[in-house]
């Protein structure tokens, strides 16, 4: 039997949502090939020991895990001899955003989801909108601005705003998830305390045109080459998805499959399949769409590269909607991890031969 580190918890916004997470994960998990060692990044960036991290595993999960015992001292030596794949489920910055996947690589070791490259390019929004338009799929229509351009001049950067989009906008950091720091915004008054707050969690920020639209997801699979699911619609609780009513009032409600028609289905599936291949995902990745609710036209708004896993989150249960079940989808995760993993040893080794020849 294998040993999978579940690293969970991190550097981010998202912490309490990642434990979440891999409580979600551990109640699913029934692989007979693998071991689940519990793995805490805390909140300031310290790696906790297997027996350490149990704090926040729930008691009915704990029966799942094998909890080695290892001082804090030998913690990375036996990460890099013990730990033969990885699991994130980094939500957030230093998580979701290439960081940790990085460490990864630089260990040699597998890991589930998406690389370096397409982790960073996914995690900010302008980035993933730039790539996106030029490959011609659809973005909602916005601004950046980093924090030097803010500071600079506020007033002449709230009366660009004015002048390009009418009321309401949405303000958003251009690197953060489960909608943190969003804030959407009806008038002038309330746009100079928006965009500070954005500016609270993110050094860019992003306002985008306030559109009426019903919010359409949709789960991909796949190193680079994607396989999709059903949509699903999610119908918020508030005025739109935000933190509170994703994680905390439960006001929100879902259908899974979307009810849309079979050419929405088919233009979103296209749009998610293309955008999975340009930003070079790899994995999993749950892709966010808005319908326009008067033209019907489609907008790709962001793409979520580590996918909440809770017990109301869309990207399992979309696949469930689709035929793969949870542990179906975690072994696949798992397969599509190892995959890669063969693939680039293959190469790098095919490199070296031909430098030292």
């Amino acid at each position: 039997m294998k040993n999978l580190g579940l690293v969970f918890g991190g550097r981010s916004a998202e912490h309490t949502v990642s434990i979440t997470s891999a409580n979600s994960l551990l109640k699913g998990f029934n692989s007979q090939n693998y071991s689940i060692i519990p793995l805490k990044i805390a909140i300031d960036g310290i790696w906790q020991t297997p027996n350490d991290s149990l704090l926040d595993i729930l008691p009915e999960n704990r029966s799942k895990l094998t909890v080695p015992s290892v001082k804090a001292e030998e913690l990375f030596h036996f990460l890099q001899t013990e730990i033969e794949i990885f699991f994130p489920l980094l939500h957030g910055t230093y998580g979701e955003d290439g960081t940790i996947q990085g460490l990864f690589d630089m260990m040699s070791k597998p890991y589930v989801g998406c690389g370096v490259l397409g982790s960073s390019m996914a995690m900010d929004k302008d980035i993933t909108k730039i790539i996106l338009k030029n490959g011609g799929i659809p973005v909602v229509p916005g601004m950046v601005y980093y924090d030097f351009e803010w500071k600079k001049n506020k007033t002449e950067a709230i009366e660009n705003i004015k002048s390009a989009f009418d009321f309401p906008v949405f303000v958003k950091p251009a690197n953060a998830g489960s909608s943190i720091g969003i804030t959407k915004v009806k008038n002038e008054h309330d746009l100079l305390a928006a965009i500070d707050l954005a500016f609270s969690f993110d050094g860019k920020v992003l306002v985008e045109k306030g559109l009426s639209v019903r919010e359409i997801e949709i789960s991909a699979l796949g190193n680079i080459e994607a396989s999709v699911s059903l949509p699903g619609e999610v119908f918020p609780g508030a005025e739109f998805y935000d933190y509170e009513d994703k994680y905390l009032s439960g006001r929100s409600t879902f259908k899974i499959p979307a009810d849309i028609s079979e050419e929405l289905i088919r233009i979103i599936q296209n749009y998610a399949i293309k955008a999975f291949k340009l930003l070079n995902l790899e994995g999993m990745a749950r892709i966010d769409f808005f319908i326009d609710k008067t033209s019907n036209e489609v907008y790709l708004n962001e793409i979520n590269t580590i996918p909440g896993f809770t017990p109301i989150s869309m990207y399992p249960k979309m696949w469930e909607a689709s035929g793969l079940s949870y542990t179906e989808l975690l072994e696949t995760l798992i397969s599509l991890a190892l995959s890669r993993f063969q693939k680039r040893n293959q190469i790098s080794s095919h490199f070296t031969i031909k430098i030292s020849g």
